[in-house]
């Protein structure tokens, strides 16, 4: 089993899914593609089975405080403004619990074998939505500071998985 990244998509058009030709925008996305391609050829040429899981924005308790969520809730906990993008970006969320469940669901599943699935929920959020519900649990006087940062150069601006694929075999 090998955990890539939804990221492998790049700018196609959204809900992704895994008959859509990759368009990687950056380092960490070329890798992760690379790394898929070569476990399919060695697998292949070794007669072992593989599964490619394409994992979407993932959240949950302790992550480390460079994951956005986390940085966030750091940040306003902290009673310190949140500087960010205006948040135009879509992502596609899914917690750690579920991602992890899946995981775990998905070993020794032969109907999953040799084969690639987006590990995602499906539903589309923007981030500037989820800035706004964070502000609302954390309950704090500090702000989100929007349209504070610029968009990195290579932002994915709509990042929504299509999960069909994986709930048909599952």
């Amino acid at each position: 089993i090998y955990t890539s990244t939804g990221e492998v998509y790049g700018n196609n058009c959204s809900p992704f899914n895994e008959e859509m030709i990759p368009d990687p925008v950056s380092p960490y996305s070329s890798t992760k593609l690379m790394a898929e391609e070569l476990i399919r050829t060695f697998c292949k040429t070794s007669n072992i089975n593989y599964t490619i899981f394409r994992l979407f924005n993932f959240y949950g308790g302790d992550m480390p405080e460079h994951f956005f969520i986390s940085q966030m809730v750091n940040t306003l906990l902290r009673k310190e403004n949140f500087k960010m993008t205006a948040g135009e970006q879509v992502r596609d969320f899914i917690h750690i619990n579920d991602l992890t469940d899946a995981l775990m669901k998905s070993v020794c599943r032969n109907e999953l074998y040799n084969d690639i699935f987006n590990l995602c929920s499906g539903k589309n959020i923007t981030i500037k939505e989820i800035a706004n519900m964070i502000v609302k649990i954390v309950g704090t006087d500090a702000e989100i500071d929007a349209e504070n940062l610029p968009y990195r150069e290579n932002e994915i601006m709509e990042m929504l998985g299509n999960p069909d694929k994986l709930r048909s075999k599952m």
